[in-house]
């Protein structure tokens, strides 16, 4: 064949040329999985809000309506999530201003259709006991924490009790936050887990020292979970968090009751929030921590964090047996199924107790049957 002039793609052109393809169909693919996504979040609020409201008469409206109030607050928390995450993205500079249009006309669609339905006024005492609720939640907060403080003041002293561990847990949220690097923070961790260490060998094996149970240690726990999150720096991690306070969050709607502000999942929701937002702000400004890996130590930082939060888990457990088994037992109570079973009669005297009942091996196989069954109930 006759050579027409044209020379060969090198292996590092058509390499780029791919490169630059896939790339190409990988924003597409991103642009038209976010236009899906919010032609069903509009949907499913343009049919369903304000809620409660009776099904819409169209048809197609219909297959997006829903009348569960925390599903819709849901679909509301991913639209305003995704105008969040892409204004933040877009304030970076790392997308174009055309890709955040689209969602935040899209954001504003809900907001329309209820002004539409509900009065302006009404809105706007809706948005100011709102705006009252932020201002006055920090004050209020510190209040009930120093109130409490001055209440148990005698407990913050004693290591066998929950609130030292509370104060340990917050403060290492506080250096996750604070510090850029992670070694004081897992300096804490390293410090904290000697101590735990002890408390598991004399919890478990000594028994002499008056360890007190309560509700002080499961708050901790849950603090050094958000600790350990933020310490990490995994977004799964967040996001599995953030996923278990808002379903905890509807277990309390659906069943509410009056309770103090640190003894229902509001506050362990409100701390998780605040701080997961503030470290994600910070990121943004001073860019990630230094780990230990980076900064020269040998053990990595999840090992450490894995290895306290463990700790800090089973000392809990085993500080809070007694509390855990009255649980289980009261969960086992109300889902038990109890099953009164009643024998066969038999035919006979006692000397003839032996003999094959009336109705044969059917009857056996009944009798057989039932204390199967009573047994395994």
């Amino acid at each position: 064949p006759e050579d027409d002039g044209e020379e060969p793609l090198k292996p590092s052109a058509r390499f780029s040329e791919v490169a630059v393809l896939a790339r190409t169909g990988g924003r597409a693919l991103a642009a038209l999985a976010l236009a899906l996504f919010l032609i069903h979040k509009n949907a499913v609020l343009a049919a369903s809000l304000p809620a409660p409201r009776p099904p819409p008469e169209t048809r197609l409206l219909r297959r997006f309506y829903t009348a569960d109030l925390w599903c819709i607050a849901r679909h509301v928390a991913e639209l305003l999530a995704a105008v969040v995450l892409l204004g933040t993205r877009c304030y970076c500079g790392e997308l174009p201003l055309s890709c955040f249009v689209p969602v935040a006309l899209a954001s504003l669609a809900p907001a329309v259709h209820l002004l539409l339905w509900y009065p302006v006024t009404a809105c706007l005492k809706e948005v100011g006991l709102f705006l009252a609720f932020l201002v006055c939640a920090p004050p209020l907060a510190l209040l009930e924490i120093g109130r409490l403080v001055w209440r148990h003041r005698l407990r913050l002293l004693n290591p066998l009790d929950g609130p030292v561990h509370v104060i340990l847990s917050l403060t290492a949220t506080v250096l996750c936050l604070a510090c850029r690097s992670r070694r004081p923070v897992l300096m804490l961790f390293a410090g904290h887990s000697v101590v735990i260490v002890i408390g598991l060998i004399e919890r478990t094996c000594i028994r002499r020292l008056p360890w007190r149970s309560g509700h002080a240690w499961w708050c901790a726990l849950l603090i050094s979970i958000e600790a350990a999150s933020l310490a990490c720096e995994r977004r799964w991690v967040t996001l599995l968090l953030l996923l278990v306070a808002l379903r905890s969050l509807q277990r309390a709607a659906a069943r509410p009751r009056a309770q103090p502000l640190f003894q229902g999942p509001l506050w362990w929701c409100t701390l998780l929030v605040v701080a997961e937002a503030t470290s994600l702000a910070l990121r943004e400004v001073r860019g990630n921590a230094t780990s230990c890996a980076h900064s020269g130590s040998v053990v990595p930082t999840e090992l450490v964090v894995g290895v306290w939060l463990g700790l800090f888990c089973a000392l809990t457990c085993a500080v809070n047996w007694g509390r855990c088994m009255r649980h289980y037992r009261g969960w086992q109570r109300r889902h038990a199924t109890f099953v009164l079973c009643v024998r066969g009669l038999r035919s006979g005297v006692d000397g003839a107790a032996t003999a094959p009942p009336a109705g044969g091996a059917e009857d056996e196989e009944l009798v057989d049957a039932e204390e199967w069954q009573a047994e395994a109930v």
